[in-house]
């Protein structure tokens, strides 16, 4: 296994370890743009490129056929109202026993007088598991445009199989709405373990991959590149730093039949891993209270992450920033804290919307095919004066950190950079204000 170079003694994250891989002799280490799969990462094989929807739908037949046609164990399938690729999408499930499931959900939908005459599938791996069965779903759903109407209509369904359901007495849009807050929230959770808790906290930072389904990715940056084109994206006249950014409205993201509205699934994604955060944070120690005692008699900076964690909020607003592929010069943002005590403007500004209240920030990065010699690293400068770990801005690649803790810098980039950024915020403290 790759280590950090001999200078870095500080351990770093155990996400971060097993990527990192010996640079040139400095005190730094590089995570690599595409390391291998964690156990328990929210990839499912329903959500590679051979694995689409586009592609099941194909080889649809008939839901006569389904018992046949659909694999008798795990697999993604869909029902669809006629056959072709503009057949309008009426259910997708997912399933341990995808064929009998199938045809239930097929009898179910004749019955709710939803129409689906079709069905297609995908077959998944035969262990798989929760998050690979969410990961699947998760990604036809996104392909399918949103919640298609007959799993507004059916009740979920019972074991391994993953449905969408709703009270009848919702509007259509709150059903929507609940449903990918839901999806989002299960790919949240399944990134944010135990142990990427536990090394948040240790070390400030953690390294996440294989978190989003690549048609979510592919939709946000092809989003993206509509803002750039659309000249919707503007430099903040800020000294050390060369992006253009374009500001994000967490209550009114745009549509998903905009030119802009492939941002939305990351967007709400990256919005859920405050309440993913809450949760597995409290885990840890039996309680979903703050532990401010703790803190004042440890005052340890893992102590303090993990306080903060317990009570982190989703922000109002996101950030895509854009780093022009510069071989002359190299695009770069300075060494800087996203909540640094020492800045005269920390306390400008709306509350949620301050500098001060920022307490963890999420970068999803949205660059395809990314090679060391493009540059554009994280650089992360580790506590104590341990050293510094860079970090490849890789496709689907998703950093957290604490805004109190790590100093980071974006490297000179020679190649077009996108990230997309959620600054998660403080939520009340011991005195009834944002900390």
């Amino acid at each position: 296994m790759a280590t950090a170079c001999p200078q870095a003694t500080r351990a770093v994250s155990t996400a971060s370890r097993r990527a990192l891989v010996a640079s040139r002799v400095r005190a730094s280490a590089r995570v690599p743009r595409r390391p291998r799969v964690r156990a328990g990462a929210c990839v499912a094989a329903a959500a590679t490129d051979d694995d689409t929807l586009a592609s099941a739908r194909a080889l649809a037949v008939p839901v006569a056929e389904a018992p046949e046609a659909v694999p008798p164990g795990p697999a993604v399938f869909a029902l669809l109202d006629g056959a072709g690729p503009d057949a309008t999408v009426a259910y997708v499930g997912v399933s341990k026993r995808a064929a009998a499931d199938a045809a239930a959900a097929a009898h179910a939908c004749a019955e709710n007088d939803v129409a689906a005459t079709h069905v297609c599938s995908k077959a998944l791996p035969a262990n798989a598991r929760k998050p690979v069965l969410r990961a699947a779903l998760l990604a036809w759903l996104t392909q399918a445009g949103g919640v298609p109407p007959g799993n507004e209509t059916l009740s979920g369904g019972d074991g391994g199989e993953t449905r969408v359901s709703s009270s009848s007495t919702s509007t259509r849009k709150e059903k929507r709405t609940a449903s990918r807050t839901a999806l989002a929230f299960e790919l949240a959770s399944a990134a944010v373990t135990p142990t990427a808790v536990n090394d948040l906290c240790r070390d400030g930072f953690v390294v996440l991959d294989d978190v989003f389904p690549p048609d979510t990715l592919l939709a946000a940056r092809a989003s993206a590149e509509h803002l750039l084109a659309d000249g919707k994206m503007r430099h903040v006249g800020q000294e050390g730093r060369d992006d253009a950014v374009a500001v994000l409205d967490a209550a009114n993201m745009p549509s998903s039949a905009s030119r802009y509205g492939g941002l939305a699934g990351a967007a709400e994604a990256l919005l859920a891993f405050p309440e993913a955060l809450r949760k597995r944070s409290a885990e840890k120690v039996g309680t979903s209270s703050t532990s401010s005692e703790r803190v004042k008699k440890t005052a340890s900076s893992s102590a303090r992450t993990h306080d903060r964690l317990l009570r982190v909020q989703p922000p109002s607003r996101l950030m895509l920033a854009h780093y022009p592929g510069d071989t002359t010069r190299g695009a770069r943002y300075v060494p800087h804290l996203d909540n640094d005590p020492d800045d005269p403007g920390r306390n400008e500004g709306e509350p949620g919307l301050r500098a001060r209240d920022r307490a963890v920030t999420a970068i999803l990065y949205l660059n395809q095919n990314w090679e060391e010699k493009d540059g554009g690293c994280l650089r992360v400068s580790l506590e104590n004066n341990k050293g510094e770990v860079d970090i490849a801005p890789a496709w689907g690649r998703v950093v957290l950190f604490d805004c109190r803790r790590i100093v980071h810098e974006v490297r000179p980039t020679d190649a077009k950079r996108w990230a997309l950024t959620a600054w998660i915020v403080d939520g009340p403290g011991d005195d009834g204000e944002v900390a």
